[in-house]
């Protein structure tokens, strides 16, 4: 008789985002220096359906 294969916490909260359609998280960090390029990379990646914290 076999058992089934435990799954560790991480593989469980993986299956568990994929249950539920959780989109990747990004957040965007870095020098105002380079706020233009930042801007840009917020709206990429909001087109992209990936969701941002609000600064």
């Amino acid at each position: 008789m076999s058992y089934p294969q435990l799954l560790t916490p991480e593989e469980k909260l993986a299956d568990a985002k994929k249950l539920l359609s959780l989109p990747r998280i990004v957040v965007l960090c870095g020098s105002t220096r380079f706020m233009t390029e930042m801007n840009e990379a917020d709206l990429r990646e909001t087109k992209a359906g990936k969701i941002r914290p609000v600064r």
